[in-house]
């Protein structure tokens, strides 16, 4: 598979390189007139040109210009080359510069993004956010689908780091709903586990460094799902928070393969199951940042290129118009010597 695509690699260099050259070679037998192209009209045979012609033979060879024929200046030019494949050529040479200008300018800025150029932090930005609940039963008296708790957690995610691994910058929010009741456990640096408790009052209730499971029974508490209020209940409120504190674990140590990290540690089938939100919605890579740069410089770049094959086409319409009519006649100012 490697020595296939070093192959195709190298016959794509060597078609290009090959390209390149025929283009270079139509520019120049368009414009550059051919050794040996007469000034006027010249013997076919040895090239003296007739200026002086009283009978049908070459007065410096003596070959019968009927055979011979007459060497004329736009002739010679003419079968060099021709000029609409030079202009061919032209635009084949102009568009083969700025594309190699604007793919170097591209490296450039990629590897500036993943450098420098993106916020400390890591090369790799993501945002999105993930809901998750127990799982609903269909209940046969009612026909609908029901749920044993009214009880969603969402994880909402906005960081910056080199994937896959922990974050390095950004925020974290968890937040605990029952019934109209809200608690958020903010990571406000998600590099480190330091975090604030609120509640639906904007209070907070709680902080700590590393989320354990007796932080997630009290944020379960804190919004009425305390365990002395579910005794009998078939999803006990201590294996919710369990759960609870697995997914903010597996979003502080694994945030950009959240979703398939977390079902893969809570196993085939996880008491909490995602019912709402976005898997992997805005992952931002290096190489896809762009900024305003990343566009002007590119379009700058064709503009100035497409300036550039205006000019040349101009200037070789005018040169070959000069090549066949021949080189001014140096007795008179302004006044070409005949064809």
């Amino acid at each position: 598979m490697i020595a296939g695509f070093a192959i195709a690699g190298l016959a794509w260099i060597a078609v290009f390189l090959l390209t390149i050259g025929l283009a270079c070679n139509a520019v120049w037998r368009a414009v550059m007139p051919p050794p040996g192209t007469p000034r006027q009209a010249g013997c076919g045979s040895c090239g003296y040109e007739l200026t002086t012609l009283t009978h049908g033979r070459c007065s410096e060879c003596g070959a019968d210009l009927l055979k011979a024929g007459v060497s004329t200046r736009r002739n010679t030019v003419r079968i060099a080359g021709s000029l609409p494949a030079g202009i061919m050529g032209w635009t084949i040479l102009a568009a083969a510069i700025g594309s190699v200008a604007v793919y170097i300018v591209a490296l450039v800025s990629m590897f500036s993004n993943a450098g420098a150029g993106l916020p400390v932090g890591g090369g790799t930005g993501y945002d999105s956010n993930y809901s998750f609940g127990l799982a609903e039963t269909y209940d046969t008296q009612s026909g609908e689908f029901t749920r044993e708790f009214d009880f969603d957690l969402t994880i909402e995610i906005d960081v910056l780091g080199n994937w896959p691994g922990p974050a390095m910058s950004g925020s974290i929010v968890a937040v605990f709903e029952h019934e109209e009741r809200r608690v958020e456990v903010e990571f406000a640096d998600a590099s480190v586990s330091d975090w604030i408790m609120r509640n639906d009052r904007d209070e907070q209730i709680g902080s700590g460094a590393g989320f354990a499971l007796a932080d997630a029974l009290a944020a379960l508490s804190e919004i009425g799902m305390d365990t002395a209020d579910h005794p009998n209940a078939d999803t006990p409120i201590p294996t919710i928070a369990k759960e609870a504190e697995l997914l903010i674990d597996t979003a502080l140590n694994e945030p950009f393969a959240y979703e398939t990290t977390y079902l893969g540690l809570a196993g085939a089938s996880p008491v909490l199951e995602q019912n709402g939100g976005s898997a992997f919605n805005n992952i931002t890579t290096p190489f896809a940042t762009q900024s305003a740069w990343d566009w002007i410089v590119p379009l700058a770049l064709a503009g100035f290129t497409f300036l550039i094959w205006v000019v040349g086409l101009i200037w070789m319409i005018r040169r070959r118009a000069r090549l066949i009519e021949g080189p001014r006649d140096p007795g008179q100012t302004g006044v070409r010597a005949p064809a």
